[in-house]
């Protein structure tokens, strides 16, 4: 059996809620890539009442443990009193907090050009239905995820 290790993860529901959890991702999982792992290792479970709309790495708690440890200042904000998250921000500033991101990118049908953006605009203004919709597409390859381009295509510098 391969090794994993645990991080925690956000979850967002039907109902507009939050939480997170934890669960386990393939050790040695890069940090750019804890989310994907995330999202794959939240495909295995059994959900009771359905799954969530959007999951994603909240924190990666070896990282953590390691900074909680050291009394590392967030990147932000600088206080010390907050757990840091991958980013190297408090609660406050990371993911959840006022100002977190989504991170997305888009690219051309031939696969020659590629976007990367901050899709928490789109996120802000969508509706239960469009969120489904994406999610349901697998957040990608499909006519929800071009809409979600179109929209943020005002928001990114060509």
């Amino acid at each position: 059996m391969a090794k994993t290790r645990q991080v925690e993860y956000y979850r967002l529901w039907d109902s507009g809620t939050w939480d997170t959890d934890f669960i386990d991702v393939p050790e040695g999982t890069a940090e750019n890539e804890l989310d994907r792992a995330v999202r794959e290792a939240s495909r295995k479970i059994s959900w009771r009442a359905g799954p969530p709309v959007i999951v994603g790495c909240y924190a990666d708690t070896a990282e953590v443990e390691e900074e909680e440890a050291g009394n590392v200042p967030c990147a932000k904000c600088g206080r010390t009193d907050l757990p840091l998250h991958i980013n190297g921000q408090c609660a406050e500033c990371g993911p959840g907090g006022p100002e977190w991101e989504i991170h997305a990118e888009c690219h051309s049908d031939d696969g020659l050009r590629t976007a990367n953006f901050n899709a928490v605009r789109w996120f802000e203004r969508a509706s239960d239905a469009e969120i489904k919709e994406l999610a349901q597409e697998d957040w990608g390859e499909d006519y929800a995820a071009d809409r979600v381009a179109m929209f943020m295509a005002e928001f990114v510098p060509t």
